[in-house]
């Protein structure tokens, strides 16, 4: 019977016919075999959907292929650059009207420095504190990709090789002052390749986290970044959430992948390349 992980018979038939409309030998349906080499150019089989179906309709199949592709025990790196496509897709789907509104982060450092005294004294409500919090992190810190935003863990004064089993954290260490590191887990076929360590820089951002921690993060949650009732953000929560937060305090919708592409003009690039695109 048809059905991968969320997807029930319907919904991963739907998926499936799709697919074959664009490439007819990808799924036997009297066989139950498929053939996953159609699945290994990303960029290809994405530019193939999007020449017949709209952005949504792509971004919902390249959704379902991810899944198809750990039901079917597939390298990573394949994963990994599915997900990646995701993330821009759903800015694009966003945002269509063009990439790259921003040379510098000068004025995003601006707004934020501007807004930094209110929201860390007023009774800001949670989803707006959240959309500023993302802000400041991605410009003042690194902007790293959408989809590991959704899964970073939250742990507290534990060495880094206690923090080995999820592919991101944030290691919070109270007993030195506060200090917050990010830890990636770069893996290969499911082996740890490495351990990557970046410590939070600005102090603006250490304090907009503890703010983050004692006001507003779930207690009873491991997954740090999350909606107000406590559930899993989707990309979309946070991309949108960044474009209508940039849009409302500078009249201009900002993306991620807008952060991203001007990151790569900046110094810092050529320091943190191996984390940005971890």
């Amino acid at each position: 019977m048809l059905k991968f992980k969320d997807y029930n018979f319907n919904d991963s038939l739907l998926n499936l016919k799709r697919l074959n409309r664009v490439f007819p030998e990808f799924y036997n349906f009297d066989a139950n075999t498929w053939d996953t080499t159609i699945l290994e150019n990303t960029e290809k089989l994405t530019a193939e959907l999007l020449s017949r179906y709209s952005a949504l309709t792509t971004l919902k199949t390249l959704e379902f292929i991810v899944v198809f592709l750990q039901v079917a025990e597939m390298p990573e790196s394949v994963i990994e650059e599915y997900n990646e496509t995701i993330s821009d897709l759903i800015d694009m789907k966003n945002n269509p009207s063009g990439y790259l509104k921003i040379a510098s982060f000068r004025p995003l450092h601006d707004i934020i420095d501007e807004c930094y005294d209110d929201y860390l004294k007023a009774n800001v409500s949670f989803t707006n504190f959240r959309n500023f919090m993302f802000l400041a992190f991605l410009v003042y810190e690194i902007p790293i990709k959408l989809h590991h935003l959704i899964f970073v863990q939250y742990v507290k004064n534990k060495s880094p090789a206690d923090c080995l089993d999820k592919e991101i954290y944030l290691l919070h260490e109270t007993n030195n002052k506060n200090t917050f590191t990010l830890i990636l887990n770069k893996r290969h076929n499911k082996k740890l390749e490495k351990q990557i360590l970046y410590k939070i820089r600005s102090s603006l951002v250490n304090k907009i986290l503890l703010k983050y921690i004692s006001h507003y993060k779930k207690t009873n949650l491991n997954t740090f970044f999350t909606s107000a009732s406590g559930r899993v953000l989707k990309k979309s929560n946070i991309s949108n959430g960044i474009m209508n937060f940039t849009k409302k305090i500078m009249d201009l919708p900002v993306t991620i992948h807008d952060l991203r592409k001007a990151y790569l003009s900046l110094p810092d690039y050529e320091h943190y390349q191996e984390i940005f695109t971890f």
